[in-house]
């Protein structure tokens, strides 16, 4: 069978390929050639728009720039890849999205600033999908 792909992303130890596939053809791929991941869409601009809200009313509590306490949070909780390197928010899967989220929000629960709002909106949003 000729199925054709979205994108390889190297080898594992054990040879198969690692491939990034669309949902559905995510078992139609023979397991012992291949570790199959299906495609993870980019995180959404309402998750965005939340990051950014919990961010600036974090830095507003230390009495920091919004910039300096976004860089501060990516560098201690964000994404990094297999160099260590951060990796922005904007590649983040909505998946990984809602866990820097929800890892903020419990931040901010932790040292009392006042996320009730975005408490609120993320929940609604979360149980809507």
């Amino acid at each position: 069978m000729t199925i054709s792909f979205w994108a390889e992303h190297g080898t594992l130890a054990d040879g198969r390929s690692v491939l990034i596939v669309p949902e559905g053809l995510k078992g139609r791929l023979e397991a012992s050639k291949y570790w199959v991941k299906a495609e993870e869409k980019n995180r959404s601009l309402d998750q965005n728009a939340l990051l950014h809200s919990v961010i600036n009313k974090m830095a507003r509590s230390q009495g920091w720039e919004a910039e300096r306490m976004k860089q501060h949070l990516k560098n201690n909780y964000g994404l990094k890849d297999s160099n260590g390197e951060l990796i922005s928010t904007t590649k983040y899967s909505t998946q990984e999205m809602a866990d820097f989220i929800t890892e903020l929000l419990a931040i901010c629960a932790e040292y009392d600033v006042d996320v009730r709002k975005e408490r609120t909106e993320w929940t609604q949003k979360t149980s809507e999908q």
